[in-house]
Formats: structure tokens, C-alpha cells, sequence
């Protein structure tokens, strides 16, 4: 009995039109894989002779002198290869664990030339060790070092764990209709964590960093308890849908420019300079955190009366993105003087007929943005 249901069900699906284009794509995507891994395996060689190292891939074709080589960083499956002059550019190999004889040829770099994240590493601790503002002697500054890892690693912890269990609790008062007070907790907590992030960086003086790659460093790194609960601010940020988006970015923008220049300032303290890794780190996490409290703070905090409009559903559908997402398209309403097609959930899609009419709950905003949630009749 179960396996005919099964069946039924998969062949129901299957004959949609949408999951059939979606099925059709990915089998079209996965032979387009089989293709590349295929020819990027046969294309891809690596050639080591007296004099050069060579590595032809299928675009281009790079070649290093052996001798013009000053080091190698390895990690991840990719190996870099650094080459004396700044003019040249470094030969990188990914997947170099695809070559056959893989293994000879990391053993081989690893026996001829510098390991330069391991010296990037110790010119870096070195630097720490001679900096007399991180102490008065080296046992002072790896005394404070250590001190320093274990409140970083007590604060990525604290961030991760308690920003995903205030996440739940603030779901589950969402889903019994209760107060929103908690959310309003959460948010402030949500807000100042990443804040103190910022401000154990300032305080630090430079020993902490903020990079997603903490391994590549030997100052700890606290990007997790930073970015975590910017996410999921964002993320929390994202149940409600707003009439008009430029004055919230307006205001994210302010809030991540505001961040930016807190960490910039934080450089000219800094032994080392930042590199390309960890700025990229900060301004995604400084951008997400902008964006998501400018979001958050529009409703959480906003304490206008509930104004009911009427609209009328136009139409509705399903589109696979990444997973199945249900839209309806709206009827003009209110301050929503177009036609507007919005994301809902399944509930809603579920009891929203083409032609029904349904409730739209819109506040102002606190920061001047109507916010709305659509509520059927049924």
C-alpha cells in the first residue's frame, strides 16, 4: 500500500510543469559537471622540468622559473605558488589533489621552498612579541594572548549558542501569536553582540582580528560571534515585507558605513596590516549587520496603530528557487499604489484564491517605512 502512494505521489509531482523544468535543468546541470570534471581532468597538467614549472589548464597556460619561486601556501586542496618578483603573477592550482601523482608533487614543494603561511605566521607572532604595548615582556605578550583566545573563543561560542536559541524562542512566540516583547530582547541582544565584537577589536589594539579564516592567523579571530548574529538578525529581519526598500537601505547603508569607519579606525593601532581576507570578512559581516538591523529596528520597535487595508488577489503561483517558494500578486492597497507580486507562506498560499479578497495589516514603520503582513478570511 505505501509503495504505490509513493509512486502516485512522485508521478503527481513529477507532472507538474514546474518540477519538470526544475528536473530538466538539473540534469542538464549534472551532465554539464560530468563534462567539465571530464575535460578539466584530461586539459589540466602540471609540468616540472630543470628549469620551469608549467601549468596548463583549459584557458591558459602558466610557467614559473624554479628559481624566481620564493614559497608556496597550501590549504584546502589549492596550491599557491609565490613567485619572487611582485610583477609576476602567483601560478594557482586547485584541486590539486585531482593530478595523479599529487602527493610526490605537494612533497616535493614542501621539501624546496618556503612554507609562506608559515612564515606570514611567525613574522606576525614575531611582530606581536616585539610589540611592548601588548606587554612589557614576551611572556607578558603570550600571557595576554592566551588570555585574549579564550575570551574570543567564549564569546563565538556564546554568540553562536544563544543567538540560535533566542532565534527559536522568538519563532515560537511568532507562531502562538504572542507578545513581541521577547523579540524586542532579541533584537537588542542581536544589535550589541556583534557591537562588542567591534569593541573588543578596538580595545585589543589589533590582537583580534576579524577574519573568516582565523587558521591563516595567530591572533584569534572573532568572526563568528560577529557574523552569526548579523545573519540571523537579517534573517528575523526578512518575516515582514515593506511598502517602499530606499528608506530602510538608506539607513543600512548609514549603519554599515558607521561600522567600517569604527574598524577603520582601529588600523593605525593595528602591528599588521590587514589583508585582503579579513576586509572582506568585515564588510560582508559589517554589511549584513547594517542592512538587518535597518530591517529589524523598522518593526520591532514600532509602535504606530495597525491600519487594515483590503486587497484583492490577482493571481498566484510557486517558483524553485534554491526550494519551493509561493508568491501571490496583489491588487493595489493603501500606500501600495502598484500591482505587487509577494512571497508568502504555504499557509497563506494555501487559503489565497485567484479573485479572493484578503486583509493587509500595515504599520508605518519606525523609520518611516510601512511594513505589512497579509491575513486571509479563511
Amino acid at each position: 500500500m505505501l509503495i504505490p502512494t509513493i509512486l502516485t505521489i512522485t508521478i503527481n509531482i513529477i507532472s507538474r510543469p514546474t518540477i519538470t523544468f526544475v528536473i530538466l535543468c538539473l540534469a542538464l546541470l549534472i551532465l554539464g559537471l560530468v563534462v567539465a570534471i571530464r575535460a578539466r581532468g584530461t586539459q589540466r597538467k602540471i609540468i616540472v622540468d630543470d628549469k620551469y614549472i608549467t601549468y596548463i589548464n583549459l584557458l591558459s597556460t602558466r610557467k614559473l622559473l624554479i628559481s624566481e619561486i620564493k614559497g608556496h601556501r597550501i590549504g584546502g586542496g589549492v596550491v599557491r605558488l609565490i613567485p619572487i618578483s611582485q610583477l609576476e603573477k602567483p601560478i594557482i592550482i586547485e584541486h590539486i589533489f585531482d593530478f595523479d601523482n599529487s602527493d610526490e608533487f605537494v612533497d616535493w614543494l614542501w621539501a624546496n621552498f618556503d612554507d609562506l603561511k608559515n612564515t606570514d605566521q611567525k613574522g606576525e607572532e614575531k611582530a606581536l612579541l616585539e610589540n611592548t604595548s601588548f606587554g612589557a615582556t614576551k611572556d607578558a605578550v603570550l600571557k595576554n594572548l592566551a588570555a585574549t583566545k579564550q575570551s574570543v573563543s567564549g564569546y563565538n561560542y556564546n554568540g553562536f549558542v544563544l543567538s540560535f536559541i533566542c532565534f527559536i524562542l522568538v519563532a515560537i512566540s511568532y507562531i502562538a501569536s504572542l507578545t513581541n516583547t521577547l523579540n524586542r530582547y532579541y533584537t537588542v541582544f542581536l544589535l550589541l553582540f556583534p557591537l562588542y565584537g567591534l569593541y573588543m577589536i578596538i580595545k585589543s589594539k589589533g590582537l583580534i582580528s576579524i577574519s573568516a579564516i582565523p587558521g591563516n592567523s595567530v591572533r584569534p579571530s572573532v568572526f563568528i560571534g560577529f557574523v552569526i548574529p548579523s545573519i540571523l538578525l537579517f534573517i528575523n529581519s526578512k518575516r515582514f515585507d515593506t511598502v517602499n526598500d530606499k528608506p530602510w537601505i538608506w539607513v543600512g547603508i548609514l549603519i554599515t558605513t558607521a561600522v567600517l569607519l569604527l574598524f577603520y579606525s582601529t588600523l593605525k593601532r593595528r602591528v599588521t596590516a590587514p589583508n585582503g581576507g579579513e576586509l572582506l570578512s568585515f564588510l560582508f559581516a559589517a554589511s549584513i549587520f547594517g542592512f538587518g538591523a535597518a530591517r529589524q529596528i523598522n518593526y520591532v520597535y514600532d509602535t504606530s496603530p495597525i491600519v487594515v487595508y483590503r486587497a484583492k488577489v490577482l493571481g498566484r503561483g510557486e517558483r524553485m528557487n534554491r526550494s519551493l517558494h509561493y508568491y501571490i500578486t496583489m491588487s493595489p492597497w493603501g500606500p501600495q499604489k502598484e500591482v505587487r507580486e509577494i512571497k508568502v507562506s504555504w499557509n497563506t498560499y494555501l487559503f489565497c484564491e485567484s479573485n479572493d479578497s484578503i486583509q493587509v495589516y500595515c504599520k508605518e514603520g519606525l523609520l518611516h517605512t510601512p511594513w505589512f503582513v497579509v491575513v486571509t478570511k479563511k
